[in-house]
């Protein structure tokens, strides 16, 4: 390539740009000398197009997915227990036994009911299935599966509403 102008530190730059996948195959180059633009993959910088590691792939899961904080999680998660502690330690003083089971049972249910939502929306990458499956667990425990599963199935319709990958 030094023929054409292109000094080490540029060569450098373009190998790095192909390494990271800015350009690609399908990508249009033009230089000194070429009659036309043309593919990266037609000119002599095909052969470190084929060298280079394929770019990450949203199905690979190793892409970089806009999302909550960390310590959004984290404090949702403390916060979510200290309640559900504070919940079951009075919830025995309170409750009759037959209350507890239908609470526990409702809460069973739910949790069957959510997974609908969030198995559909993990085979689509849509994190709105883990919130699917969160919110049937109360509604089952404080209302049963009678609304339990209209939430799941609204949650559902949702993500497959939605494009793959979405978010949520």
């Amino acid at each position: 390539m030094a023929e054409r102008g292109i000094t080490p530190a540029q060569w450098a730059a373009i190998i790095q740009l192909i390494r990271t996948g800015a350009l690609t195959r399908d990508t249009q180059v033009w230089t000194d000398g070429m009659a036309q633009w043309a593919p990266l993959g037609s000119t002599p910088l095909a052969q470190y197009v084929a060298a280079a590691p394929p770019a990450l792939s949203a199905a690979s899961g190793e892409e970089a997915k806009p999302g909550l904080p960390a310590w959004v999680n984290l404090v949702g998660g403390v916060v979510g227990a200290i309640i559900g502690f504070v919940a079951v330690k009075y919830a025995f003083k309170v409750m009759s036994g037959e209350l507890i089971a239908r609470f526990v049972g409702g809460g069973i249910a739910g949790a069957l009911c959510g997974l609908i939502p969030f198995f559909v929306g993990r085979k689509r990458g849509n994190k709105l299935g883990t919130v699917g499956l969160c919110v049937c667990i109360p509604v089952g425990m404080f209302f049963g599966i009678i609304l339990a599963l209209p939430t799941a199935i609204v949650f559902t319709i949702i993500i497959v509403s939605q494009k793959p990958g979405a978010p949520g």
